[in-house]
């Protein structure tokens, strides 16, 4: 007899007040199965890691640095494989397609870590979201295979005074096509994370530079001692963060790794690899068929859409199954204690795609033939007149497309980021036109600073093999001055610590010309430019910049104490103190060239007026100085925001 079981999974719901506030889950494409059990009837579950072992063990490491290579023989040599987050392929500290694929020669894979590196809680909508989806797709087509997992660079993914800066990061995170992330508690404490969705690992440092030994046991055993509390999420150990060791210390780093990595309870897998797994643990069906009832009927998350084709284990308590089909397919079902494995796999053409192109779009841009390995597929993807988007997909060679997905990726200023479409197939000579309607949009206009990005990912079937392109459009960058924090700051710094707050004063009079503080390129006052102006948010600040003299001078300062002068021009409709909330610690306020009193970051009262205040900065010491990393600012008068003005020309202020 057929068995009859039932199967526990995971569903989507709220839980709990928090959950309440959680974003949408991206509907996850899936494909279909038949499962059959023959025999006795038995208990059957998911296995929470792959082929019934109790922890994933992996690793992470971040950015393009060379020494990752050596990380990842040091890995292979004992038996593990890991991720490397990276950046950009090109440019300053860019590294190209030759070493992501040598990256993964021995089971490695790439995850994902932005384009530029910026810090993304700084970043306005557009860019944000472009920084994340833009890395993917330029890496997934380099080395031919989806990328799911992202680590974020710094760590940041909220900002602890702008409290709207977590869901933005969480919202464009989602609909980039990621469901793995190596920060914890990103996945399970973000309340704008939609419950259920999204794995993650538990993290243990043996060292970036020296391998510490006695940290890392003291580590990872605090997770091995408790496994009731660390499985509870995702049962997954992760070694990271960077490889910056010596060819010593990487010796080290075998040796104490090595006796972890044999265990045979460990599953060794790349970070892309538990992603796909642990997705179709969390998300996967089987129900009853109605219509036949000895046999039952799998949805499962697609393969390209977990990121890889993991099998999908099953454990059976009870009496040796006669034989497990899917499909039609045999399988394996091998005895483990007092139940049977069976691992479920992807068929033939279900897998995840084997090639990976890009095709790019934009005003005036089109490449009708994306790195030719998909020679006579033409896609192209176009802003239409209502703000919608057309997708024209063409088919000039010989061979049908068959079992087409398009998801198509849009901007934060769309409410409807992920939308989806199918095709059944597109024979040769053929073309089809998809329309997305614009649908519900926000309606604050710093969604719209920067350069639009919106890209379609297409899975298909071709000749037999799964393959993806990226259909992407950017726009040109929209370039706003607004009435803010961005727009309205003259910037100078950073400045000795012991630099005289007298000095600064003197240039807080109305009108008083922006002359230089002192011999130096960081003496020089300056507002943001255009280029800045299109990426970063505008209730923020920059001190850092471009300039090669101001990075050079600034060096002496990385991992230092400094002040940072910001002035700025503005007007208050009513009387009363000052409530100045920023990034960096606030020591001084000037208005119209008097000291003010200072206290938690309240001023003493200010009357209604135009007035010009300066705010000196104490900057935080681990400031990084080649990246801006623009500072949160918000100043109100009693709970009402204040209005800037706009920053004076400078070439007109300086003497």
């Amino acid at each position: 007899m057929k068995n009859k079981f039932i199967l526990y999974y995971p569903l989507l719901m709220l839980a709990s007040a928090s959950i309440l506030q959680a974003l949408d889950a991206p509907a996850i494409p899936t494909i279909e199965q038949e499962l059959v059990v023959v025999g006795e009837p038995v208990h059957v579950a998911i296995e929470p890691v792959y082929d019934g072992n109790a922890w994933a063990f992996t690793a992470r490491w971040d950015d393009n640095h060379k020494i990752n290579l050596m990380m990842r023989d040091a890995m292979a040599d004992i038996g593990m494989k890991g991720t490397f987050y990276l950046n950009r392929s090109a440019g300053q500290y860019g590294a190209g397609q030759e070493y992501a694929l040598a990256l993964i020669e021995r089971g490695s894979s790439i995850g994902g870590h932005t384009t530029w590196h910026y810090s993304l809680p700084t970043l306005n909508p557009n860019t944000l979201f472009r920084e994340i989806l833009l890395n993917r797709i330029e890496r997934e087509a380099e080395v031919d295979t989806p990328i799911t997992s992202f680590a974020f660079p710094f760590g940041r993914y909220s900002d602890r005074d702008e409290a709207d800066a977590m869901e933005r990061v969480t919202d464009a995170w989602l609909r980039n096509g990621y469901h793995h992330n190596v920060y914890h508690g990103f996945v399970y404490n973000n309340p704008h994370m939609p419950d259920g969705y999204a794995s993650s690992v538990h993290q243990v440092k043996p060292g970036d530079f020296t391998i510490d030994a006695e940290s890392f046991e003291a580590q990872i055993n605090r997770i091995l001692a408790n496994p009731q509390q660390y499985q509870k999420d995702d049962p997954a150990i992760s070694l990271g963060v960077h490889a910056r060791q010596s060819p010593e210390e990487m010796d080290k780093f075998k040796a104490l790794i090595s006796g972890y990595s044999s265990r045979d309870d460990f599953w060794k897998c790349n970070e892309t690899e538990l992603a796909a797994y642990r997705l179709q643990a969390k998300h996967t069906q089987i129900l009853p068929d109605l219509d036949t009832p000895n046999d039952w009927h799998m949805v499962r998350p697609r393969a390209a859409y977990a990121g890889a084709d993991v099998p999908l284990t099953l454990r059976l308590r009870g009496p040796e199954p006669v034989r497990v089909m899917l499909d039609g397919q045999e399988l394996e079902c091998r005895p483990d204690g007092d139940s049977w494995l069976v691992n479920l796999p992807y068929g033939t053409e279900q897998g995840a795609p084997d090639k990976i192109s890009w095709l790019q779009n934009g005003p005036g841009e089109h490449r009708p033939t994306p790195d030719n390995e998909f020679p006579g597929l033409d896609f192209r993807l176009e802003p239409t007149r209502d703000e919608g988007w057309s997708l024209t997909l063409t088919n000039d060679s010989d061979v049908t497309v068959r079992d087409i997905q398009v998801i198509m990726r849009l901007p934060l200023y769309y409410a409807d980021g992920v939308r989806m479409s199918k095709v059944g197939e597109l024979p040769p000579g053929d073309s089809v036109k998809l329309h997305f309607e614009r649908g519900p949009v926000v309606s604050d206009p710093s969604y719209q600073d920067g350069a639009v990005f919106a890209a379609a990912e297409i899975d298909f079937n071709h000749d037999g093999v799964p393959g993806r392109i990226y259909a992407s459009y950017i726009g040109e960058a929209a370039v706003r001055l607004v009435e803010d924090v961005r727009d309205a700051a003259v910037v100078v710094g950073p400045l000795p610590p012991d630099f005289s707050v007298k000095e600064l004063l003197a240039y807080s009079r109305p009108g008083a010309p922006f002359s230089p503080v002192m011999d130096s390129p960081l003496g020089q006052w300056r507002t943001v430019s255009d280029e800045v102006r299109a990426e970063f948010a505008a209730n923020r600040f920059v001190v850092y910049n471009r300039e090669r003299a101001w990075r050079k001078a600034a060096e002496a300062y990385e991992r230092k104490p400094a002040l940072v002068g910001v002035i700025c021009d503005v007007s208050l409709d009513q009387s009363g103190p000052l409530k100045i909330i920023a990034g960096l610690k606030l020591t001084s306020v000037g208005v119209d060239g008097v000291e003010v009193s200072l206290k938690d970051g309240v001023t003493s009262s200010v009357s209604a007026g135009t007035h010009r205040i300066l705010l000196v900065f104490e900057k935080n010491v681990q400031g990084a100085y080649y990246k801006e990393m623009p500072t949160y600012l918000n100043v109100s008068i009693n709970g009402q925001p204040i209005h800037f003005l706009p920053a004076a020309p400078l070439s007109l202020a300086v003497e």
